[in-house]
């Protein structure tokens, strides 16, 4: 059964052990490109609720193959999915615009978060 991004997100790093946590789902390129703060998407709006797959395309976001005039740097077979920033992902993701990762602010997003909890 796919993960369900738009609630409560379990099990978790607060299941086993750890008060608090601020991660991405995958890694940084595949979808969902969001960040999550302990069991929640930060930033989700309930009027734009995240899919994601991994087989098939949506069609509702631009992907790699069809618009490599929307990319950043160009697409290979395998990370031909979903454009988020100009970058194409492995995987398809629609919703969840307000709490997209985006790529070039992750690395100040997450020092503001270590500095914040440390």
């Amino acid at each position: 059964m796919p993960l369900d991004f738009n609630g409560r997100i379990t099990p978790g790093p607060r299941e086993i052990g750890f008060d608090y946590c601020h991660i991405i789902p995958a890694t940084v390129d595949r979808v969902p490109t969001v960040w999550i703060e302990n069991d929640r998407v930060v930033g989700l709006a309930p009027a734009d609720p995240i899919a994601v797959s991994y087989q098939r395309d949506f069609g509702t976001e631009p992907n790699g193959i069809d618009r490599p005039d929307l990319l950043k740097q160009p697409a290979d077979k395998k990370h031909s999915g979903t454009i988020i920033n100009g970058i194409s992902r492995i995987g398809f993701m629609q919703g969840g615009k307000i709490g997209a990762l985006q790529a070039r602010g992750a690395a100040d997003d997450s020092r503001q978060q270590v500095g914040r909890v440390s």
